[in-house]
């Protein structure tokens, strides 16, 4: 590479959608883990345009104390989100998502099928390591094609945040293993560690649960629309194809 050649750093938001217990049949079937990969200079354009949104559909709002972006309450109607009717939370999920498109992002998601995992596997891993190698993977290998580097953030649980880290550690140190070439080889562009934050505070990790919520949507209910809004932005072949690079499904 040229000295003078800039080198392109990214950043990728990961939030999940689903519940990632063995599907018992009164839980949902599907669990879905996705990446929102933006340059860090879109997060600022991103950040403010979140602030406009609010203000637009809560003229008297707190802007020291903004709400949370969140898919699932939007829909519901839960929180604040209540203070809408329904038309009006279909217009505010609109300004949303023209927004994550307006960011012209890269998108990975994971979608687990819990119950078929459990059925392949007489000893099958935790659906949410399975869901983090996978797009871990998937994120190394972006960042490899464009000879770029890229900082993982996501959002914060406690206790369980190890045990996540030491995935990326191991496939660091030790390499993962590709099933296609039967070989193991090792993440080299995912900069540092895991950055893990309260999703309170993060614009990014707000617009990745949209993105998860509408993968996980159209799965579980088997359409929704704003997957297909989507899916344009997710990450592709060199022939086009979305399935294994932007998509995965376990198994």
């Amino acid at each position: 590479m040229n000295k003078s050649e800039k080198v392109e750093t990214y950043f990728m938001f990961v939030d999940a959608s689903g519940d990632p217990g063995r599907f018992v049949g009164t839980n949902t079937r599907y669990y879905v883990l996705s990446g929102l990969i933006i340059k860090p200079e879109k997060w600022y354009h991103a950040h403010n345009k979140v602030i406009g949104i609010f203000e637009k559909f809560f003229p008297r709002i707190d802007l020291s104390k903004l709400p949370e972006l969140h898919a699932n309450h939007l829909r519901r109607g839960k929180g604040i989100y209540g203070k809408l009717d329904k038309s009006k939370r279909k217009e505010f999920g609109n300004e949303v998502y023209n927004l994550i498109k307006e960011l012209d992002p890269v998108l990975i998601s994971i979608v687990v099928n819990k119950e078929k995992h459990y059925q392949k596997y007489p000893k099958p891993h935790p659906v949410k390591y399975v869901s983090f190698q996978y797009l871990m993977d998937r994120y190394e290998r972006f960042l490899r094609r464009r000879g770029s580097y890229g900082i993982l953030v996501c959002d914060l649980e406690g206790k369980r945040d190890r045990d996540i880290k030491a995935i990326l550690d191991n496939s660091r140190i030790f390499g993962t293993y590709d099933h296609r070439r039967e070989e193991y080889w090792q993440y080299k562009k995912i900069v540092e560690t895991i950055f893990f934050i309260d999703s309170k505070t993060s614009i990014g990790l707000q617009l990745a649960d949209f993105v998860a919520y509408a993968t996980f949507q159209y799965y579980e209910k088997r359409y929704c629309e704003r997957f297909e809004e989507l899916k344009p932005y997710f990450d592709k072949s060199p022939n086009g194809s979305i399935e294994g690079y932007g998509l995965k499904v376990v198994p």
